[in-house]
């Protein structure tokens, strides 16, 4: 009779503990097959060691605006004195670019703009200033910079800092004024906003300088008339980045 009422305790103690030790094994399952997936597709964005190593190439659009910072030169009569400068205008281009370390990438920029040339008369004691329209001028350049990103490029939002050379070209429709292509220096900061995976919206503020100076000696005419196009400005815009 005791062994009887022992094999039966038995008994409810194998289906009292069977099922919860069965339950806890399929849960012990289910948790090592969630790691083994998760670390089968990992996230770019996971690891700031590694993620900079996904999405290496980027190409993207851009719109703003181009404005001049300095003066083109300066004529005078015994008269007048008229200054030259470049008004502003809408600018536009492209932009491509490899990651080659964590927080570097090199970008290539195509650009355009048509700011026009703008006379600015005054007496000889800079009175009586009036601003005519002088002539139309077109602006393009090519670059090739680096970018340093100033906190890890797989945030959603990284400011960075731009600094390059390349070309800088100017021409004209207007009799007189000669086509000029000079050395560039493009430097500037922004801005990158990470919308989804792929894309990111960009804000850029950028100086961009053509030539390295040359000094207009009194009687000679401005440079932007003998093809030698000194000249800084200012640009600013906003655009999209695919990166794949």
């Amino acid at each position: 009779m005791r062994q009887t009422k022992l094999t039966v305790l038995l008994l409810l103690l194998a289906l009292v503990v069977w099922p919860a030790a069965a339950i806890a094994q399929e849960e012990v399952e289910q948790a090592d097959a969630e790691q083994a997936a998760s670390e089968e597709m990992p996230s770019p964005y996971a690891d700031p060691d590694d993620g900079w190593k996904e999405q290496r190439f980027h190409v993207g659009g851009f719109y703003g605006n181009l404005s001049g910072g300095t003066a083109l030169g300066l004529v005078e009569n015994v008269f007048f004195r008229t200054q030259f400068n470049m008004g502003a205008d809408a600018a536009y281009g492209l932009r491509f670019g490899w990651v080659f370390a964590s927080r570097f990438d090199l970008e290539g920029e195509y650009g355009r703009s048509s700011p026009s040339l703008v006379a600015t008369l005054t007496d000889l004691q800079g009175q009586g200033k009036t601003e005519v329209p002088f002539s139309d001028l077109d602006e393009t350049w090519f670059t090739a910079s680096v970018n340093y990103s100033v906190i890890e490029r797989m945030r959603r939002f990284v400011p960075y800092l731009t600094v390059g050379l390349g070309v800088v070209s100017v021409s004209s429709e207007a009799e007189g004024i000669v086509k000029s292509r000079k050395p560039g220096l493009i430097y500037g900061a922004g801005v990158r906003i990470r919308i989804i995976d792929l894309i990111a919206l960009r804000v850029d503020a950028r100086g961009l300088r053509s030539g390295f100076g040359t000094k207009q000696e009194a009687e000679d005419l401005p440079g932007v008339f003998v093809g030698d196009f000194n000249a800084s400005n200012f640009i600013w815009s906003a655009g999209l980045d695919i990166r794949f």
